[in-house]
């Protein structure tokens, strides 16, 4: 399966191909929630037309999540955003518009910002180097390049 998904303010869309059935899935939006109408409708949808499962959205956060937090820690940004990591306790604290919210490991790369947001509750980080720290915060569908370490 392949897939792209895009956003603009009220607005959510959603495109996946399976090319291998011969099949396509699109849905358009005019909500911000429509990433919790996407996660309603396409398990359903994927495994009656296409034999495809897909798993539930895990929001529990998990003890065994990331064990070293500080290698997350640093500067993220685009030119129009800028997003602040430091390891704090068992999570990670993300400041990012004046607003600083607490991240609890979902997975070694998942964090969990707010289990309420039905559009976007979690931070994936990717694209890990030998040490193991990731150089690229995904926020919604945007990835941000790691710019810097920040005071751990």
């Amino acid at each position: 399966m392949w897939g792209w998904d895009g956003l603009i303010n009220g607005e959510r869309s959603f495109l996946r191909l399976v090319p291998e059935r011969e099949g396509a899935l699109a849905l358009l939006t005019n909500a911000s929630t429509g990433r919790a109408l996407y996660r309603a409708l396409f398990p359903d949808l994927m495994e009656a037309l296409f034999q495809i499962r897909i798993p539930p959205l895990r929001l529990d956060p998990s003890t065994e999540g990331a064990q070293d937090l500080t290698r997350f820690a640093g500067v993220y940004a685009w030119p129009d955003r800028r997003v602040e990591v430091r390891a704090s306790g068992n999570g990670l604290l993300i400041t990012t518009d004046g607003r600083s919210m607490q991240a609890l490991p979902l997975s070694d790369r998942v964090f969990l910002l707010d289990p309420k947001d039905p559009d976007n509750p979690t931070v994936t980080f990717g694209r890990f180097d030998a040490a193991g720290r990731p150089h690229v915060l995904y926020l919604m569908l945007w990835g941000l390049p790691r710019l810097d370490d920040v005071t751990r």
